[in-house]
């Protein structure tokens, strides 16, 4: 009995494979059949493009932006002038105030209680 399933998978995978093989295919065929699907290739990556172009004029026109009106003159555009910024100004240390911070008023105190860690899920 398990023979009889290989035999009939072995036939069918060769049915299938004699379908899709080109082995028995002169070689002029293969290679006008490949030239056809390189062309065929190029002619999509076109049609794409086009359609990729025709598309974005539609949404340009659709969505209108920023348009200079007629009757306003345009300001023209201001050179950036190469100045170096102003040093910010230093604020004077005062000899009466100590540099070290304020210790706090208590020291922490340990809790008795374990932490607790929390996830974000539902």
């Amino acid at each position: 009995m398990t023979d009889s399933r290989f035999e009939l998978a072995r036939d069918s995978h060769q049915a299938f494979i004699c379908h899709c093989s080109s082995g028995d295919m002169p070689s002029h065929a293969r290679d006008t059949g490949l030239r056809r699907l390189s062309r065929l290739t190029v002619f999509l990556t076109l049609a794409a493009g086009a359609l990729t172009a025709v598309f974005t004029g539609l949404a340009a026109r659709a969505f209108p932006g920023r348009h200079a009106s007629a009757g306003v003159p345009q300001a023209s555009p201001v050179r950036a002038q190469n100045t170096k910024p102003a040093a910010p100004q230093l604020v004077p240390v005062q000899s009466g105030s100590s540099a070290a911070p304020a210790s706090p008023s208590s020291p922490p105190v340990p809790s008795s209680s374990p932490p607790v860690a929390t996830s974000g899920g539902s």
